[in-house]
């Protein structure tokens, strides 16, 4: 089996709103972390509602994690952000450039 390593690092402008991130994966959002490893079971079984009984924001990504994670064994790890690590660092920096690059998109000059 082909270990890949991957950092993610999402941003966006408004939450939830237009953004961008950048599989060992290594993330600094604990909602991420915690969304894929402790709660996205209990979405699933609730309909995609929360325990609070409210949707879950941005289900069809989650959905699409499910989908891709059912492909592949996946150990997540936290790394924290702006902390100087070289792979989150990077994959921030690609995350803002997708906002503007989106934002740029949505309003063409």
């Amino acid at each position: 089996m082909t270990e890949v390593v991957i950092y993610t690092d999402g941003a966006c402008s408004g939450n939830p709103g237009p953004g961008g991130w950048g599989v060992e994966l290594h993330t600094d959002s604990k909602y991420l972390l915690d969304g894929i490893t402790k709660w996205i079971k209990g979405w699933q079984r609730n309909g995609w509602m929360t325990s609070a009984k409210k949707p879950v924001k941005n289900a069809d990504l989650w959905r699409r994690l499910t989908e891709a994670m059912s492909r592949h064994e996946v150990t997540w790890l936290w790394v924290k952000g702006h902390a100087g690590d070289p792979g989150n660092e990077r994959a921030d920096e690609l995350a803002r450039r997708g906002i503007e690059e989106a934002a740029g998109a949505a309003h063409p000059v």
